[in-house]
């Protein structure tokens, strides 16, 4: 992998992560060598009249008996892959595995319950006429480029000037549909181009095809704006929202992945067997200790959308990010949730996420973004921490106010949310292409049986489901999900930086100190449950040891020979090896580049100036980046391990691991707060009532209000007393 990053190109390197590559690289990292030789299945079934019954000889049962069992051999090792990610850090490995299920899944009957939902079939046709519109315009664009071959003429120009136009209104009126900036972004950057073309006419006396050259010429279109690698990735988007097509396509791979680790993290997140409101509970709980909340991440092209899988990778996101990762849960729970909105053209602006959860005709209401239920009529109280009693449905805070004003922090800080805005509301309701499409209906009853998933819905009798719940006034799709999916097949380079570092491979065990390794308190665990206690594993073998940390974290394989603890300890990076990362670094940029010099010099290759500046230039930056990889990996390991400890019950060693100042600055904006949260939590439920208050009241960040709420229900309980 170290060599992957020799053509990185970064203009910004920071730890906010704000990057950018070039086509270079871009080109040379995403290409991965086949793990798998496809198999070519060719039976021939023989065919016959309606009114013949077709008899099969012994050997067309013996083929087709083969085939079966090649089939069920195939579908093994697709469950097998994604049971075994944690070995798998290149999503290619279960791609292949899944693209070889295409000849299996041509041959299944249609499934019943599966329906076109007319919805994705008008948005799959708006996208294909964008994408054909693109694929025009840059026919045409190119006609004026240097290096076309044919001649423009003036009314090239102007078919051009009015396909923009119709991009642009394509563009906005999808932005409309599904939100988001990349099609919002795109709109402006064709409407600037058009209009620098349109600002040639006003030159009378001028060669009108020449100024089209040089405005052209002039404009630059950055590569993941092009017409060409837009329209692409709009083809494939459209190609999911096909939900009757019969071929597995790359990203149903990723969605098997986030499928299977949503299913792990239910099995044991949800407690033991308790009532179904006391499992959602313990689900919420779980995704607020879980998925921090953070601004999103500014990338080239605006804000960087996270689908769930990375979420729960990343352990942050935001509101929404985490109201979807809460959904998914439910969802391996066969549990309906939704998002709740008011009834109207015109939502406030300070309208509250909230996530209504279906459970026995009634909607029991949780605020992901304050990280709390509704209290519900019964109250709060105290007990190993912060009770809820009841938890509010929406029927009652339709009719109540006094449950909402629960939420007023003070006459001054009151929640935005009023009775009358609960009593007719929209649900909108998380799905994507992969969920409704027919392949994973097809794929559920194969796959589920064997990983026991929920793979696919049906969209028309969930719907049917929720609009028959009272005060629903309608059922709609919550778009920002294939907005995140959009965005990742257009510019798929910026959320693959999102989840570099762990991705980063280093020796096993070579990254920690000696004394690190034998010293209790840095193990994470107690004595008899301490991995790294005894021999170290003799290897040199490269590792992600943060990918295996935390899959390994999703199954509840907290500790162990081979467990979250073990190899999360393999991501704490010395601060020795941090220092050796950037110490020395212009010696050995100039020992490389001589010894570029003189390895060339013997071929007959010489370098101007300004190539051995960019070859210095990309090796800093290639040193740079794994320095940062190696800073995220520490402090990620230790936040990591203090989740582990607290899920297998050792509070003590999780404080330990928090409580660690020695967590560097840089980070303090991304684990800061998701640390002080943990351990005002710890408090809590250790009864230290007055440490968990006075660290819920010291937040000072825009995600303040449900700490300081909390902190005050906590206070105000104590004192009662």
């Amino acid at each position: 992998m170290n060599k992957l990053f020799s053509l990185i190109e970064i203009v910004d390197i920071s730890f906010e992560r704000k990057f950018f590559m070039s086509n270079e690289y871009f080109a040379n990292h995403f290409k991965r060598i086949s793990c798998f030789i496809l198999f070519l299945l060719a039976l021939c079934f023989p065919t016959g009249c309606k009114k013949d019954k077709v008899e099969f000889g012994s050997s067309q049962k013996a083929n087709i008996k083969e085939q079966e069992e090649q089939n069920q051999n195939l579908i093994f090792q697709v469950v097998q892959a994604t049971e075994e990610l944690e070995k798998h850090p290149d999503p290619t490995f279960l791609r292949n595995a899944v693209g070889r299920l295409n000849s299996w899944l041509q041959k299944k009957q249609k499934s019943k319950d599966f329906q076109i939902d007319p919805d994705l079939k008008i948005l799959e046709e708006k996208i294909r006429e964008l994408s054909n519109q693109l694929y025009q315009a840059d026919k045409l664009y190119a006609l004026f480029l240097e290096n076309s071959q044919e001649k423009p003429t003036e009314q090239n120009g102007e078919e051009l000037i009015l396909l923009l136009d119709s991009i642009k209104k394509s563009c906005e009126e999808l932005a409309q549909t599904i939100g988001g900036s990349i099609l919002h972004n795109y709109a402006v950057l064709i409407s600037d181009l058009a209009e620098k073309l349109n600002k040639t006419k006003e030159f009378q006396f001028g060669d009108r095809v020449s100024m089209l050259q040089t405005a052209i010429r002039q404009f630059e279109l950055q590569p993941w704006f092009q017409f060409n690698s837009y329209a692409q990735g709009l083809d494939h988007f459209a190609n999911l929202l096909k939900l009757e097509g019969r071929v597995f396509l790359p990203e149903d791979a990723d969605y098997l992945k986030q499928v299977v680790w949503f299913r792990n993290i239910a099995h044991w997140a949800k407690g033991e067997k308790q009532g179904d409101l006391e499992i959602i509970q313990h689900l919420f709980n779980w995704t607020v200790e879980n998925v921090s909340l953070t601004d999103p991440q500014t990338g080239l092209i605006g804000k960087v959308l996270q689908v769930p899988w990375e979420t729960i990778l990343l352990s942050h996101g935001t509101p929404l990010d985490r109201a979807t990762v809460f959904m998914e849960l439910l969802r391996q729970n066969r549990i309906d949730s939704f998002i709740i909105a008011p009834n109207s053209e015109d939502i406030p602006a300070d309208f509250p996420l909230i996530v209504g959860v279906c459970l026995e005709n009634e909607v029991y209401l949780f605020l992901p973004e304050l990280g709390l239920p509704i209290p519900g009529p019964e109250g709060l109280s105290l007990n190993n921490g912060l009770t809820f009693n009841s938890i509010a449905t929406l029927s009652e805070a339709a009719k109540n106010d006094d449950l909402l004003r629960k939420l007023d922090y003070s006459d001054e800080k009151k929640f935005p949310l009023t009775a009358s805005q609960l009593q007719n509301v929209v649900a909108k309701v998380p799905t994507s292409p992969f969920l409704m499409s027919e392949r994973m209906m097809i794929m559920e009853q194969e796959f589920s049986a064997n990983v026991h998933t929920v793979l696919s819905i049906s969209w028309q009798q969930q719907k049917e489901r929720i609009a028959a719940l009272e005060n629903i006034q309608k059922v709609e799709h919550l778009w920002d999900g294939y907005l995140a999916i959009l965005e990742q097949l257009i510019v798929p380079l910026e959320s693959e930086l999102l989840i570099q570092p762990y991705l980063y491979e280093m020796q096993e065990t070579a990254n920690l100190d000696t004394t690190t390794q034998n010293d209790k308190s840095e193990s994470g665990l107690n004595n008899n449950d301490d991995p790294v206690k005894g021999p170290l594993r003799n290897t040199t073998s490269l590792k992600c040891p943060l990918w295996i940390g935390k899959i390994l974290y999703f199954k509840g394989q907290f500790v162990g020979e081979n467990s979250a603890a073990y190899w999360l300890q393999q991501g704490r990076v010395s601060d020795r090896l941090l220092k050796e990362s950037m110490s020395h670094l212009e010696e050995r940029t100039n020992m490389m580049i001589t010894q570029i010099i003189e390895q060339n010099g013997q071929q007959g290759k010489s370098f101007s100036n300004e190539e051995i500046q960019e070859i210095a230039r990309q090796y800093v930056t290639m040193e740079q980046q794994q320095h940062y990889f190696k800073v995220y990996m520490k402090v990620a390991a230790r936040y990591y391990l203090a989740l582990v400890s607290l899920n297998a019950g050792n509070v003590e060693t999780a404080l330990t691991h928090l409580e660690d100042y020695s967590l560097l600055e840089e980070m303090n904006q991304l684990w800061k707060p998701a640390t002080l949260y943990l351990i005002a939590r710890i408090n809590e439920s250790k009864g230290n009532y007055k440490n968990a208050v006075a660290i819920y009241r010291s937040f000072n960040d825009k995600f303040s209000y449900g700490n300081w709420l909390r902190g005050k229900w906590i206070d105000d309980l104590s004192n009662a007393q």
